[in-house]
């Protein structure tokens, strides 16, 4: 995705995720695999339980077009948008 003018970030941090359509209310920590000095942000994602799992259906639903047979292994990348009005008790 396309990092926001300005966001900063340091080599080691992370942020957090979220995805209404897997869960409303769920909030996962995710390392910026991105150099700070890079023109985008990316991080890299495993789908080793069930919210990450769904998390990558999604992007599968999003970037691929349907294929006859899954494919494993394979990387997925989807361009999106970032939210900067996070607000974590909702009135």
């Amino acid at each position: 995705m396309s990092k926001p003018p300005s966001f900063r970030y340091k080599s080691g941090m992370y942020l957090f995720v979220k995805c209404p359509d897997v869960s409303g209310f769920e909030w996962h920590p995710f390392s910026i695999t991105s150099a700070p000095g890079d023109p985008y942000l990316s991080v890299h994602i495993r789908a080793l339980g069930d919210w990450t799992t769904a998390l990558r259906d999604r992007f599968a639903m999003a970037c691929e077009p349907p294929t006859e047979e899954p494919q494993k292994g394979r990387l997925l990348r989807m361009e999106t948008k970032a939210v900067t009005d996070y607000d974590p008790q909702p009135t």
